[in-house]
């Protein structure tokens, strides 16, 4: 694989609302996609632009961290949101800040990624 670099913070800030943060599974779920989009585009900037889209996303949550489904059937407090019908984004709302705990595209079984004995 061509070498790259993703330089991913884990903290997205925007004013006027929740502080986002990025767990590290929801980064390493980032860079996954990254490399996915890669292998199948074979166009870094392809899976770069794509990858920054789903953060910028990440980070919008943070305007109305309450909008997004509720998941308590897997976890409790968590929600989701779906980005362009392909990605879900799952995160928890703990006091003023949101975390994002898992990226995965919409096709996996994400219940069973999140189970406790994985």
């Amino acid at each position: 694989m061509i070498g790259w670099k993703l330089s991913l913070q884990n903290t997205v800030s925007w004013m006027k609302g929740y502080r986002v943060v990025l767990r590290k599974t929801a980064t390493d779920d980032l860079k996954s996609i990254l490399r996915y989009v890669f292998e199948k585009s074979r166009n870094m900037e392809t899976a770069l632009s794509y990858t920054r889209r789903i953060r910028d996303r990440c980070g919008e949550i943070g305007y109305a961290p309450f909008s997004g489904v509720e998941r308590n059937d897997i976890a409790d407090g968590l929600r989701m949101v779906v980005f362009e019908r392909r990605i879900v984004i799952l995160y928890v709302v703990d006091g003023g800040r949101v975390r994002i705990t898992n990226i995965v595209a919409g096709t996996r079984d994400y219940a069973i990624l999140l189970r406790p004995d994985r």
